[in-house]
């Protein structure tokens, strides 16, 4: 009898999203300026966005509706960190970041680049990733993606298929 009970209660917590963003662009530009890196994207990209278990939510936006969101899903108050996937010399790399706010300059969105900040780098495995923008190779990139870390809100994203 308990088992039927238990079986025939439903229970479903709130559950809070984490959004997360994908940007696959066919080139792009590093370039160094006095304050460090950026990348140069054309504006005219789609981002894919996708949430965590249990509510496997999808779909796409631009990354104009993105960077216009930026401060109001949190990025401005906790900078997202960014795995940026570039071909270098010949191969596939991987470098993690942390990504300011992009400013729209033309047609082109601008990217700052900042290394990310370990407080403890004990468990960090030697061979875990380039941690360190300084290897970021300035110059025009083909097949860019990026892999944008997570925020709780993302104002503009509409269910498209879960």
């Amino acid at each position: 009898m308990a088992a039927g009970l238990l079986a025939s209660c439903s229970y479903e917590p709130s559950v809070v999203p984490a959004y997360l963003f994908i940007l696959d662009a066919p080139d792009g530009e590093i370039i160094e300026g006095t304050a460090g890196f950026e990348l140069v994207l054309p504006a005219d990209q789609k981002v894919t966005w996708f949430t965590d278990r249990p509510l496997r939510q999808a779909g796409t936006i631009d990354l104009s509706d993105l960077a216009a969101t930026w401060e109001a899903d949190g990025f401005i108050a906790v900078p997202p960190q960014a795995a940026l996937d570039l071909f270098v010399d010949g191969s596939d790399e991987t470098f993690v970041v942390e990504l300011g706010a992009p400013r729209l300059d033309g047609d082109s969105y601008f990217f700052p680049l900042s290394d990310v900040q370990l407080e403890d780098t004990s468990m960090v495995p030697e061979h875990a990733g380039r941690t360190a923008t300084m290897d970021v190779v300035a110059g025009q990139h083909e097949e860019i993606s990026m892999f944008i870390n997570s925020t709780n809100s993302c104002s503009i994203c509409e269910v498209t298929g879960a």
